[in-house]
């Protein structure tokens, strides 16, 4: 072989050594373009999940907030009859509604004698629960036999 083939021969060689080589780093770089973009997309995915769970429970505490200002407000509503009854042992009334701003509460003291019922329910915003209690009047004094909750 002579020289000068023997120069033709190794460039292509190295030539294709090269081009081998810049091959390979071509299909390196776009494996770390994937793994980039797999990561990245990962990542966005657990962010958003952890936004919607953060969502999710301010707007449970919020409900929960709203539920409790209602009952609050039922239970202020049945010790206000309670004061009633105190002063006056006949106190007895159907649907008396107390309202203030978008807040209200809804009263009803029956029974007659020493056995009474109060139910009064509350109502906050769109939120509102209610409550019974059951009681017994003994010599001027309120014994409160029963007091739930109603779902």
């Amino acid at each position: 072989m002579t020289a000068g083939l023997m120069n033709i021969v190794i460039n292509i060689r190295l030539r294709q050594h090269y081009d081998d080589m810049n091959r390979m780093k071509s299909q390196q770089g776009m494996a770390a373009i994937f793994t980039v973009l797999v990561i990245g997309a990962a990542s966005l995915i657990l962010a958003r999940s952890a936004a919607f769970l953060s969502m999710l429970s301010l707007d449970t505490s919020f409900i929960i907030d709203k539920e409790r200002e209602a009952e609050y407000l039922a239970e202020s509503c049945i010790e206000e009859s309670l004061r009633r009854i105190q002063f006056d042992n006949n106190y007895a009334v159907t649907d008396l509604i107390w309202m203030q701003d978008a807040n209200s509460c809804q009263i009803t003291v029956v029974g007659s004698g020493p056995e009474r019922i109060i139910e009064a329910t509350g109502v906050i915003g769109d939120y509102n629960k209610s409550i019974t209690a059951e009681l017994s009047i003994n010599n001027d004094q309120i014994i409160i036999n029963k007091w739930k909750p109603n779902e």
